[in-house]
């Protein structure tokens, strides 16, 4: 089994991963082929994966965590403007539809608040 240097090009590092799919005529296990990996490769390794994971979770999260904020705003200020009498909504079903928006307020909250 061939372990790929950190300086070696990334052709390079490409054709030892399908030099080990080779060897043994099936592919390799993801984790077989993390642990041939010297040190430094993998932690650069691990930083890029990082950021690729971050560039698209990151952005739906911020869109999520928006909707929720003006929801959990705009639901009070429709009902200054009459949103009870209109929709014929009693407190209790209107004080269940705030404890909604405020738990998933609150939901969001917890991963900036966990580390």
């Amino acid at each position: 089994m061939s372990v790929i240097e950190p300086d070696q090009s990334i052709a390079r590092k490409e054709a030892v991963v399908a030099e080990m799919i080779e060897d043994t005529g099936k592919p390799e296990k993801v984790m077989d082929i993390y642990r041939s990996l010297e040190p430094e490769y993998a932690a650069q390794a691990e930083r890029q994966l990082g950021k690729k994971i971050d560039k698209r979770i990151l952005p739906l999260v911020v869109i999520i965590y928006l909707f929720n904020y003006l929801d959990r705003n705009l639901i009070t200020q429709a009902r200054l403007y009459g949103l009870q009498r209109d929709t014929k909504v009693n407190g209790a079903v209107y004080q269940t539809a705030i404890s909604i928006f405020s738990a998933g307020y609150i939901f969001m909250q917890l991963p900036p608040q966990s580390s």
